[in-house]
C-alpha cells in the first residue's frame, strides 16, 4: 500500500491517490501554508562610519574613502545581546538581564581597550532591543551580514556578540552569506557577564578585539 501525491492544476490543493483502491478515488486536501519569513525585532544599524569618509559624485554615486591605513586600525562591535551584557536591571526588581547601553559603559572604562596605543579604536552598536539569542533566526543573521557589508570598507575588523544558545548556527550562517570575505568577523561571548569581579567576559572581549584588528587569523 502506498499513496502517490500529485500537484493539482490549482497551486493551493493537492490530490491524494490511493493506489491500492484501484478505482481512482482522489480526495483534495488543502496544501500546507508556506513558512512564515523570519524577521528581526531589532533594525539595521546602518552606517556606523563617519560622514567625511566617503565622497558623493556628480550623479548621485558615493566613492569610498578607506580608513586602512590612515590611523590605527578600527574595529565594529556589533551586539545583539547575550549573557556578556547583562546587567543589574532597576525595572525588574535588580534581577541579572540584558541591559541597554551596559556594553558601552563598560568598554569606555576598559584601559586595556582605552589606554593601549597597539589596540585598535572601537565603535560599538548595541541592537535595540537586545535579543535573546534563543529567539534569533534568519532574519536577525541577516541583519548582522547587511550590516558588515554597509560598514565593510570602513573598518578593519568585526566582532558580533551575542548570546552563546545559538552562536554556533549564527556563525555557519554567515560563514555563507560572507564568503570571500577579506576580513575577520569574530563572534563571541560569555557565560558570566561582564559585571561580575570574576568572569570569561573581560577576556574573552578583548582577545575578540585583538583577533578582528590582525591581518591574519590562524
Amino acid at each position: 500500500r502506498f499513496w502517490s501525491r500529485l500537484l493539482s492544476a490549482s497551486p493551493e490543493h493537492v490530490i491524494e491517490i490511493d493506489a491500492d483502491v484501484g478505482n481512482g478515488d482522489e480526495t483534495t486536501t488543502p496544501a500546507p501554508s508556506p513558512l512564515p519569513i523570519h524577521t528581526s525585532v531589532a533594525r539595521d544599524a546602518g552606517p556606523l562610519f563617519k560622514e567625511e569618509e566617503r565622497r558623493e559624485e556628480g550623479d548621485g554615486s558615493f566613492t569610498v574613502i578607506p580608513h586602512r591605513g590612515q590611523f590605527r586600525k578600527r574595529v565594529l562591535i556589533l551586539c545583539t545581546g547575550g549573557t556578556l551584557t547583562m546587567s543589574v536591571d532597576p525595572t525588574n526588581f535588580n534581577s541579572l538581564a540584558p541591559v541597554q547601553g551596559a556594553l558601552t559603559d563598560y568598554l569606555a572604562g576598559m584601559r586595556e581597550l582605552t589606554d593601549d596605543p597597539e589596540m585598535p579604536e572601537i565603535i560599538s552598536h548595541e541592537y535595540k532591543p537586545l535579543i535573546d539569542s534563543s529567539d534569533m533566526g534568519p532574519g536577525d543573521w541577516a541583519m548582522l551580514a547587511r550590516d558588515i557589508h554597509t560598514n565593510y570598507y570602513h573598518f578593519d575588523g568585526f566582532v558580533i556578540l551575542m548570546g552563546t544558545d545559538t552562536m554556533a548556527f549564527a556563525a555557519s550562517a554567515l560563514s555563507f552569506m560572507l564568503q570571500n570575505l577579506g576580513k575577520p568577523v569574530i563572534f563571541s561571548g560569555s557565560q558570566i557577564p561582564l559585571r561580575e569581579p570574576y568572569n570569561d567576559a573581560r577576556k574573552n572581549l578583548i582577545m575578540a578585539t585583538i583577533f578582528a584588528s590582525s591581518d591574519t587569523v590562524s
